[in-house]
């Protein structure tokens, strides 16, 4: 059976490129299924969802939409978009995705791809692509972005090596692309993780999969935050090993200038679904400095990461300590399952340690404490270690206390 591809494209502006495109599908073997996303009625003969249909599917009147506003009529027909790929997806009639465009068709690319789970093929050629821009429409899920180096604006001699490489490139994440299987045989845990806590992390991620578990790893950088609290709303994770809360650092002290800011429902989602989750302050002895203001970590120990000139992260003191144990103390509190909080006195991090340049077991000692005075509504267990969080007997602590939650939940 051929490959369905859906092609979401603005043809009432760049009719041109995208019929290249179709061809190019086409002639790789694939079908289309062509939604028209742009804001003006157009009667191109290729598509297959005019954006007249997807008007309608939003009570509204193209033409009424169209002047209204690009911004408004943007928003009303990426929302329509949406619900058609998601109709569409359901009803299994689309393998994979494409859009094209700039600033506009890239927005709307990205909305009509919302309702799509990580693993159907998707992709967007933007202009954004080089840009950090490009991160507020990939950063929690799989979209392949391309960067087009030059406008999508005609077709040329730059541009038609573009669409074809997009070409080959959808179509063949379809044919490579494994089906979820719909009957899951393994309870999936998710867990979070920094390059300093990486020993102690595997090690636990090791046990919970020697046990029988399914254990997903993110990368707590502000983009794995985001993506992980996305899945755990959906339903996707049974339980959830927090090992590395650093991300609440970012939040709470470096805001949202910092590199690294993630979602502010970051650590709310096991309470939301209701699921067993274990909480570690992991890698909170840093807080990415990268885009903060230098005035929020003036005073504080720096840190080069990598031996970057530029200073990459600051050592939290005491006072910082009673800002972030209480952000994320208040959210442990909502928490409605079984819920530990595990205290490595040890130290949050292999830089955390005697000799090394973050050490501060006074300032780990208030954030426990903090921690613990906001998240106790006396369900949680909190749970104290003379250990580093990278010592396999904690780490191992950390995975058996998972598993006893895991069978109490579900067994």
């Amino acid at each position: 059976m051929k490959k369905v591809i859906c092609v979401v494209g603005t043809f009432d502006t760049k009719e041109e490129d995208f019929i290249f495109l179709i061809d190019k599908i086409h002639a790789l073997g694939g079908e289309t299924l062509v939604l028209d996303v742009g804001t003006k009625a157009t009667k191109s003969e290729v598509v297959d969802v005019p954006s007249q249909e997807l008007a309608k599917l939003g009570n509204y009147d193209i033409d009424t939409l169209a002047e209204s506003g690009r911004s408004k009529a943007i928003a009303a027909i990426s929302k329509a978009a949406a619900l058609k790929v998601k109709e569409l997806h359901d009803a299994g009639k689309i393998d994979g995705i494409i859009g094209m465009g700039g600033s506009g068709g890239t927005t709307l690319s990205a909305m009509a791809m919302k309702y799509l789970p990580i693993g159907f093929p998707k992709m967007i050629v933007s202009t954004l692509g080089g840009t950090p821009t490009i991160t507020t429409y990939n950063a929690d899920n799989d979209i392949i972005i391309m960067n087009p180096v030059v406008d999508v604006a005609g077709v040329n001699s730059i541009t038609k090596t573009i669409y074809s490489e997009a070409a080959g490139a959808i179509y063949g994440a379809t044919l490579a692309v494994e089906k979820q299987d719909p009957q899951k045989n393994k309870k999936r845990i998710a867990v979070t993780m920094y390059g300093v806590t990486t020993p102690g992390v595997t090690r636990t991620k090791q046990y919970l999969e020697e046990n029988g578990y399914e254990v997903i790893v993110f990368h707590a950088t502000g983009t794995g935050g985001r993506a992980l609290e996305n899945l755990i709303k959906s339903g996707f994770f049974e339980g959830v090993v927090d090992m590395t809360t650093t991300e609440i650092s970012n939040n709470s002290l470096a805001g949202e200038q910092g590199m690294c800011y993630t979602t502010t429902e970051r650590c709310e989602g096991v309470a939301k679904m209701g699921i067993p989750c274990i909480y570690v302050p992991g890698a909170m002895d840093m807080c990415v400095a990268i885009g903060a203001d230098p005035e929020i970590y003036k005073g504080r120990v720096e840190y080069h990461h990598n031996d970057m000139e530029i200073v990459t992260h600051f050592r939290p003191n005491a006072s910082d300590a009673l800002v972030q144990g209480k952000c994320l103390g208040e959210k442990i509190a909502k928490t409605t399952a079984e819920t530990a909080v595990f205290f490595p006195h040890g130290g949050l991090s292999m830089l955390d340690v005697p000799g090394e340049v973050l050490y501060d077991p006074e300032a780990n000692a208030v954030l426990f404490k903090t921690i613990r005075e906001y998240a106790d509504n006396g369900k949680v267990e909190f749970i104290d270690s003379d250990l580093n969080i990278n010592d396999e007997e904690f780490a191992l602590a950390v995975g058996k206390k998972m598993v006893d939650f895991m069978q109490k939940h579900y067994d």
